[in-house]
């Protein structure tokens, strides 16, 4: 699950079928609702009201009902390897791991190399 200060998204794992089912869950109202699930669904952050997924060659924006899909960076821009990305207090640091590099991606979709 993650999570903020309201929600959790909440994932379910399907064997027979190698699919996932989210949900997101209320924490004040305790109420669970199924949310279309994502095309992307290898990393998910959560940051305020916007929810982003990657698959390791784009991160997406969602608002937090999995809605207004909008593409925050092709990640192909700056390597076809291996990469981590940790959600950090304004954005994203994202490290190649074949060379170590490191890049900052601001919540506007800017990025700076580090």
């Amino acid at each position: 699950a993650i999570a903020n200060s309201k929600y959790m998204i909440l994932s379910l794992y399907n064997n027979f079928d190698f699919t996932y089912t989210y949900y997101r869950y209320d924490v004040t109202t305790k109420e669970a609702v199924k949310v279309t699930t994502p095309e992307y669904d290898e990393g998910f952050y959560i940051h305020s009201n916007q929810l982003f997924c990657c698959n390791n060659e784009k991160l997406y924006k969602y608002d937090i009902d999995f809605n207004n899909k909008q593409l925050l960076y092709d990640l192909n821009q700056i390597t076809n390897n291996f990469i981590i990305i940790n959600l950090v207090q304004d954005g994203f640091m994202i490290t190649v791991k074949s060379t170590n590099s490191k890049y900052f991606l601001d919540l506007n979709g800017n990025i700076t190399k580090k």
